[in-house]
């Protein structure tokens, strides 16, 4: 499944047709639909490392899909997973979200080995708040605040 480099004339080439859709796409300006468009229309601002969109609702293989993928045109890829939430989103939601961008990072990685891919999440907050996609926050192994000790475990040299 591995592929070669993304050439500039072919990053280019995609780069056009799925700006111009998404341009063009103004029947649809609500929900994950208008926060994918606004990103991908703005993201000269927002995503100034990144100026180059090759992939849309693109997936590597079952599991490992996502909604943007843009390239800054050498060896960098960014996997972009949107949402539509809010500041009282609850945190299982917002845990999910960050899994589907990690899962979606990592299963363009496998598909193109030769680049560093970064995973980000835009959502409605970020858009709201006139931010860039962020990154997602590592899983958390354990409970918040919970600590081995406090239950008499034992704790593993590196485990904390």
């Amino acid at each position: 499944m591995a592929s070669e480099p993304i050439g500039r004339a072919e990053a280019e080439r995609r780069d056009g047709v799925l700006r111009a859709y998404l341009a063009g796409c103004d029947w649809d300006l609500t929900g994950e639909a208008s926060l994918r468009r606004h990103l991908v229309l703005h993201s000269a601002t927002l995503l100034p490392d990144f100026p180059l969109l090759v992939g849309l609702e693109w997936s590597a293989r079952t599991g490992h899909a996502g909604d943007l993928l843009f390239f800054d045109g050498d060896r960098k890829l960014l996997a972009v997973e949107i949402k539509v939430t809010d500041k009282r989103a609850k945190a299982r939601r917002l845990h999910k979200v960050e899994a589907q961008a990690r899962d979606f990072a990592r299963g363009a990685q496998v598909v193109f080995p030769w680049a560093r891919v970064e995973g980000r999440i835009y959502t409605s907050v970020e858009h709201a708040a006139g931010r860039c996609p962020r990154a997602p926050r590592e899983n958390r192994l354990t409970a918040k605040g919970y600590t081995p000790q406090a239950e008499g475990g034992d704790v593993e040299e590196g485990e904390l």
